[in-house]
């Protein structure tokens, strides 16, 4: 919710509110309530409500697998890192304390194929947490919290660590959740066909009560052919560990920095020769519509042909079609 409405309610605040509030739209104008009432609040949203042009244009076109939120969420606040390890809860000692708030911006999502093969964007962040007793094997592959597709979210379980110096072992995984928020200008086509490689980037502070002073810090999210990785994972301002605490309570990643890791190809597959065919159809629909946009004189037709140019910017197979009827016009 913080990140739909931006602004000082965002983590980080100040991220920009999504489209659909700026229009107005509450949380319950897309996620319904349930058959077992306001405690059954629906997780899965439509756009095809209000994007008719977009949502019929979208199956038979190049990116018919390819949800909505891929091009049109641009940055993934709140947590960047997730470290369990020794700390307060309220006034009690306890083995694991969970230090989240690493907070910060992750740009742009890795875009990723789901349970049925669709690409959805991906908010992706290492986790450890210590005081494990057994080893724990990594997973076969990336495990889905729902097989069967009520969440598109999943988890890769790194191992176990024992080589840090606190002497204990250390499990670490990947947590992989679906994006959803916050909607807005499309991405450029550049940032998923410019290489099969995606970087993503994250810049983060961590302020938890407990644990260390505040201290900033970024790294790169990695997607390509040899997997999904961390890499730079580096604190950019000192660490200033509070009494009684030490790095591998709050900060065990210093110990781990290239561990993070998850076998696979996670790469885009881009054919540069296609992609530059329909980038030159993308742009010259585009110019048809905005010339005829801007000579037409009544506001009905200007609503008229913005819809129809939807249509085709969503399915460049059509477009082209549609471009090659008119060709005595442009």
């Amino acid at each position: 919710g913080e990140t739909y409405i931006g602004g000082d309610y965002s983590i980080p605040q100040g991220m920009k509110p999504d489209v659909h509030y700026k229009k107005g739209l509450i949380c319950l104008d897309c996620h319904v309530v349930g058959p077992r009432g306001m405690g059954d609040i629906q997780r899965k949203a439509t756009c095809q409500d209000c994007h008719i042009e977009e949502e019929e244009a979208l199956p038979g076109g190049l990116h018919g697998k390819l949800l909505c939120a891929s091009c049109h969420v641009n940055e993934l606040g709140g947590y960047q890192i997730t470290i369990w390890g020794p700390g307060r809860e309220g006034t009690v000692e306890t083995p694991f304390h969970k230090y989240s708030l690493y907070y910060g911006i992750q740009k742009p999502p890795i875009i990723m194929k789901d349970q049925t093969g669709t690409w959805v964007p991906m908010k992706i962040w290492p986790h450890s947490v210590g005081n494990i007793k057994g080893n724990v094997p990594p997973s076969e592959g990336l495990r889905w919290r729902w097989p069967n597709g009520e969440t598109r979210d999943a988890y890769y379980i790194i191992g176990t660590f024992g080589d840090l110096p606190s002497g204990n072992n250390h499990l670490l995984w990947m947590e992989i959740q679906e994006a959803a928020h916050s909607y807005g200008r499309a991405r450029s086509c550049e940032s998923c066909h410019g290489s099969q490689a995606q970087v993503s980037y994250s810049t983060w502070e961590f302020y938890d009560e407990d644990g260390a002073k505040p201290f900033k810090g970024h790294h790169r999210i990695v997607a390509d052919k040899k997997g999904l990785r961390v890499e730079g994972l580096e604190n950019t301002t000192p660490i200033v560990p509070l009494p009684g605490r030490k790095l591998t309570d709050f900060a065990s990643w210093v110990y781990m920095r290239d561990r993070w890791k998850v076998p696979g190809d996670f790469s885009i597959p881009t054919d540069r020769d296609k992609y530059q065919r329909y980038l030159g159809v993308y742009k010259r629909v585009s110019a048809y519509f905005d010339k005829k946009i801007k000579l037409a004189k009544a506001e009905t037709e200007k609503k008229k042909l913005k819809r129809e140019r939807l249509t085709y910017v969503h399915n460049l197979k059509l477009a082209e079609r549609f471009l090659k009827e008119r060709e005595s016009d442009l």
